[in-house]
């Protein structure tokens, strides 16, 4: 199973489709994604799907976190984040944080962040790809994790 996390307007065929409320026929779950624990099974996702979800969280170490939890082991969380260059970051007043390429380093133990700073969390990931397009970030984290 894949779940697309916020989708928005952004319906996505072959996964579930979520946001914070049901403003589409399509959204077929919803939830808050700062209410934790997600009403989610654990293990229980292949995918996470999370197109310009990230930016607009408080809490994000809980809301990665969850999608590990929620994930099997080396499933796979894919990201675009708005990045800290990018003119929207400061235009959207419902933006809370700009990205930059090494914001997911935190939460991978290979990266010389994620050596120094990896006590912020024990749910480890791989970061597996990284690309900027428009001034956004698109990351690929697999979970690092036993069944």
């Amino acid at each position: 199973m894949k779940i697309n996390l916020g989708a928005g307007n952004d319906i996505q065929k072959g996964y579930v489709n979520h946001d914070r409320i049901k403003h589409r026929s399509e959204i077929e779950i919803c939830f808050d994604l700062e209410a934790f624990p997600w009403p989610l099974q654990d293990n229980s996702y292949e995918e996470i799907r999370m197109w310009d979800v990230i930016e607009h969280m408080s809490n994000i170490i809980g809301v990665i976190d969850e999608c590990w939890r929620v994930l099997k082991p080396n499933g796979l969380l894919t990201m675009k984040a708005c990045g800290w260059k990018n003119e929207n970051f400061w235009v959207d007043i419902t933006h809370k944080k700009a990205f930059h390429r090494k914001s997911m380093d935190y939460f991978d133990p290979t990266t010389e962040i994620g050596k120094e700073y990896g006590f912020y969390t024990d749910k480890k990931w791989k970061i597996i790809e990284i690309t900027e397009h428009k001034n956004n970030y698109y990351y690929k984290l697999k979970t690092l994790k036993n069944g």
